[in-house]
């Protein structure tokens, strides 16, 4: 039968998609931006003082972010504090799920225009917060590893410090959740962040940097005196295990002993509290040691330090070696940079062309060999 008859479908869309390539292609043309979100995207506080109202009432039609936003967003102070001064508030707006202007500069690090935007706002600017995680401006920079943001916020609003989430996390967890975190981690223990306190699920800090494979903060957490042994909460709904005592949750030692992670950060991780808690069974009192330089770390550094003792052994023998004279000098410079000079390829044997045998016809069927 003719493959149409077979493949009736395929033969169908095959047309269509004929027909759809060969139609020519209609486009919605593009408007032009406003000149005034321009003006803003672009940073220019020049254009947005001539603007006057108009800038004050810039949306953005595809995101519905008000120009205050988008300023804050992409860190422009001068037009922040140009908006400001126009009248401009910073309001919780509904395109992100109830942040303002200084959340977001918060979270994406922008000290200058959060400096601006404390200035004006003051204590509300700093404990406002979103409209589904209860998060406060200083959980957003915590999140994200902001030192500088977090003492611009301590500093407006002290307060926010203790405050929680809806799932009770304060600042200080959100803040092991980053990378290189050791250094904000102490500063906020400094300030007077609770080291145990216990997230609604039991969590402690030390925990949620264990689940969120930061061997750095689990250090800096453990060096500050966190408690390795106070146990979350075991959920309901957790299946049954060999082992398990239903409502018994687990410390920062059973949190890091997953024999089914490939995560060499995490086995470090688990390295380091089983050395602890072995201490911990002679002496319960015993701090916590400072944890050993990662894997990948220690070989980059030996590979960087047998590398420069390479080099400086190279360089050595290249000057005591003695220059080539006469022929070899010639030869030299003959090849300059071909790799592959006349000298190297002098008495290779010319290849051979490939021969194949002929082919066989047996019982009908041809055979190439």
């Amino acid at each position: 039968p003719p493959r149409s008859t077979l493949f009736p479908y395929t033969t169908l869309f095959r047309s269509a998609k004929a027909t759809e390539t060969d139609a020519p292609s209609k486009q919605p043309t593009k408007k032009a931006e406003d000149p005034v979100l321009a003006a803003i995207k672009a940073g220019n506080a020049i254009a947005i003082k001539e603007a006057g109202k108009a800038a004050l009432c810039a949306v953005d039609p595809e995101t519905g972010k008000p120009g205050l936003y988008l300023a804050a967003n992409a860190g422009h102070t001068e037009v922040i504090e140009a908006l400001l001064a126009m009248g401009a508030k910073d309001e919780p707006i509904k395109a992100a799920p109830g942040w303002t202007a200084a959340m977001v500069c918060a979270f994406r690090g922008q000290e200058g225009a959060l400096a601006a935007l404390l200035k004006a706002g003051g204590k509300e600017a700093a404990t406002c917060t979103d409209a589904e995680g209860k998060l406060t401006p200083l959980m957003l920079a915590a999140s994200r590893g902001r030192a500088g943001c977090c003492e611009q916020l301590l500093a407006v609003a002290p307060e926010t410090l203790h405050a929680v989430d809806t799932h009770g996390r304060t600042a200080l967890m959100h803040a092991t959740s980053c990378n290189d975190s050791s250094a904000l981690l102490r500063m906020l223990v400094e300030r007077g962040a609770k080291l145990d306190e216990q997230s609604r699920d039991g969590k402690t800090a030390l925990i949620w940097a264990i689940v969120s494979h930061q061997p750095h903060a689990v250090e800096a957490l453990a060096l500050l005196g966190a408690d390795p042994s106070i146990r979350d909460v075991d959920p309901n709904d957790k299946p049954i295990r060999a082992g398990h005592v239903p409502g018994v949750g687990k410390n920062a030692f059973e949190h890091s002993d997953n024999q089914n992670t490939r995560d060499p950060g995490f086995r470090h991780i688990n390295k380091y509290l089983s050395q602890w808690e072995n201490r911990r069974k002679d002496d319960p009192m015993a701090p916590a040691l400072p944890m050993e330089d990662l894997p990948w770390v220690v070989h980059a550094r030996e590979f960087v330090e047998r590398s420069a003792i390479e080099e400086v052994e190279a360089a050595k023998r290249a000057a005591e070696a003695p220059a080539p004279t006469g022929e070899e000098a010639e030869a030299a410079a003959a090849d300059g940079d071909d790799i592959f000079g006349e000298a190297d390829i002098a008495d290779a044997a010319p290849v051979e062309p490939e021969t194949r045998a002929a082919p066989v016809e047996r019982e009908g069927f041809i055979f190439s060999r």
